[in-house]
Formats: C-alpha cells, structure tokens, sequence
C-alpha cells in the first residue's frame, strides 16, 4: 500500500512532518544535555541529537554526512566521551553536577541576544532601515532582499 502524498488531516508533506520530529528530537535532547543534572545521562542525550541531526541530513539527501554523522560523532566521539566521564569520575566527589546561582545573568544575555538578532533581521530586511544607499540604487528594494526572494 502506498503513502499519500500529504499526511491525512494535516494536509503537509511527508518530508515536512519528518523534518518537524527530527528537528523535535534534536532540540529536546540538545536541551536535556545542557539542562540535565547527571553526566551520564547528558551523554546520551548527546547521542539521541547526534542521531536526530543524522536523521536530518538524510532527510536533506546527504547520505554521506548522514553516514559520517553516525560513524564519527554518534560511534567514535560520544563513546569515548562516555568513557572519559566514566574512567575520570571519582568514587568520593558528587555524583551530580553542581549548579551556579547565576541563570538570572544568562537569562538577561539571552535577551539582549535575543534584542540584537531581531534588530539586525529587521534592519537587513526593511529596505527604509540600514540599506537606505542600495535601497536607492536599485530602484526600490535591496539586492540581498532580492537575492533571497529568488530563492
């Protein structure tokens, strides 16, 4: 039996909804290894966003980095970052990472980030804004907007 060509009752392309997943799974295991309080379990989730940016690039049809992705990162680097968390551990220290008080510094970097990418977006893409010379030149709007509405 074949597939149709959109998903039943979301009418969105196959390749769309399996981008959303892998791109689901790997922002959810890249933020459980940064959030996550125990090494161990921070490596695996490094291995669950290696294989969910593997699973990316397949979707891209790249099979060469899907396969490089799979051999370097998810076979060779994260065990042998597992290793070394497990061969360097000591039996006597904390068993749990130890936190800093400080996310109220890093939740104010991360909105003047945050400012600053937006800002910059609005500038690049408001031919009134930054681009106010080529915005002359070529008679209306910016050759970057340009260049990205031909794609």
């Amino acid at each position: 039996m074949a597939l149709p060509e959109t998903v039943p009752y979301l009418d969105w392309r196959w390749d769309d909804l399996i981008f959303l997943v892998l791109a689901g799974i790997l922002l959810g295991a890249a933020l459980l290894v940064v959030l996550g309080r125990d090494v161990i379990r921070s490596g695996l989730w490094l291995v669950l966003s290696f294989a969910g940016l593997a699973g990316i690039y397949a979707l891209l049809g790249s099979p060469f980095m899907a396969a490089t992705q799979v051999l370097v990162y998810m076979g060779a680097i994260s065990v042998l970052l597992l290793f070394a968390i497990m061969i360097t551990q000591s039996k006597s220290g904390p068993a749990r990472l130890v936190f800093q008080r400080q996310w109220w510094a890093g939740g104010r970097a991360w909105v003047v980030l945050q400012k600053a990418t937006a800002s910059s977006l609005v500038r690049f893409l408001d031919p009134r804004g930054a681009c106010l010379r080529c915005h002359r030149r070529s008679g209306g709007v910016p050759q970057a907007v340009r260049r990205l509405s031909q794609y």
